[in-house]
């Protein structure tokens, strides 16, 4: 009895030794002064370093803590493959033109920001080039 509860506190201490969780490495990179390559997965969540598919390349201000300006997301594999592309505001939001291509280079989709939201015309092509959907949004109303 001595030997099997001997045997029982080792397993559970060898289970527990083992069970200890690994630190993660989710980084950002600087580029230059005000630029960063932030690490993502392929549903655009924040991963480490080497899990991630795809690099974001960003303006970032240090005294507001957002986002600005220009953004390119790249294949981290292939770093001249633009996989998305658009703009932030200097207030850290979507604004502008954003377009979305597919792994072969051809327009996923296309349509603009404004203060964040989507707005105006939106259109999500097929990876033949082909139209598949085209809708509108208005004043937080999808019209197809």
């Amino acid at each position: 009895m001595k030997y099997l509860a001997l045997f029982l506190l080792f397993g559970c201490t060898v289970t527990l030794a083992n069970a200890q969780v690994k630190s993660r490495n989710v980084s950002f990179k600087s580029i230059v002064k005000d630029s960063l390559l932030i690490h993502l997965d392929p549903s655009y969540h924040l991963i480490e370093d080497s899990c991630s598919s795809i690099l974001r390349k960003s303006r970032f201000d240090n005294v507001k803590r957002i986002f600005k300006g220009h953004f390119t997301d790249v294949d981290k594999n292939d770093e001249t493959k633009i996989l998305s592309k658009g703009h932030y505001s200097d207030e850290g939001k979507l604004d502008g033109l954003f377009e979305e291509y597919y792994p072969n280079g051809k327009l996923k989709a296309r349509g603009m920001f404004s203060e964040g939201s989507m707005k105006g015309n939106w259109i999500i092509y097929g990876d033949d080039g082909k139209t598949i959907v085209e809708y509108v949004e208005q004043n937080g109303k999808v019209r197809i």
